[in-house]
């Protein structure tokens, strides 16, 4: 295996296993915090053992940053490798993003196809890019939405939402009886 693709393997396994794990922690431990119930002195330890996975998971995800350095085009190879019975359709032409956040966006991609082939198992799966009132664009989306169940909190949605935060992008899902569609809307100064 080429040196590329076992960095890729490597990030995908600490991203499905220990990655998504820390930060499933990370949510229950501020449900607790959260308890109206809870002793002061525990809130303000659990909240100091908070803050730790916070910094312990920020550092796992600079490795996989560094790991899973990708651009668009080449996350658009690694989509079609995790949809392989899947017709992928894309349409990213003129992108000119600064490397960070093609990264935070070729990731959000890979999220995305992960979570169609895990819960949707779709046979269409697209990705088309757009300017849309001079706004950087990006619609992605799968006709398997009639196969899985949307929560709105779930911690897969946090989690996307959380990286388009982090590049000043707005991310919308839209369902529909067969489909469901992502839209990724770019602060248009990132251009």
């Amino acid at each position: 295996m080429p040196k590329r693709e076992e960095r890729l393997e490597l990030a995908r396994r600490l991203h499905d296993g220990p990655a998504q794990q820390l930060i499933a922690l990370g949510y229950k431990l501020d449900e607790v915090i959260g308890s109206p119930d809870l002793a002061p002195n525990l809130r303000r330890l659990i909240r100091e053992a908070r803050l730790e996975l916070i910094d312990l998971t920020e550092g796992l995800r600079d490795e996989l940053y560094l790991l899973e350095n990708l651009t668009l085009e080449e996350s658009l190879e690694e989509v079609r490798r995790i949809l392989p019975k899947t017709d992928v359709e894309a349409t990213l032409l003129n992108l000119n993003f600064e490397p960070r956040v093609e990264t935070t966006l070729a990731q959000i991609l890979l999220e995305l196809a992960r979570n169609a082939a895990k819960h949707a198992r779709p046979s269409r799966f697209w990705i088309i890019y757009s300017l849309e009132d001079q706004v950087p664009t990006f619609r992605i989306g799968n006709d398997g939405a009639a196969r899985i169940n949307i929560k709105e909190n779930s911690l897969g949605l946090k989690l996307i939402s959380e990286q388009a935060r982090n590049i000043d992008a707005t991310i919308e899902l839209e369902t529909g009886k067969e489909v469901f569609e992502y839209t990724i809307r770019m602060n248009s100064n990132l251009l």
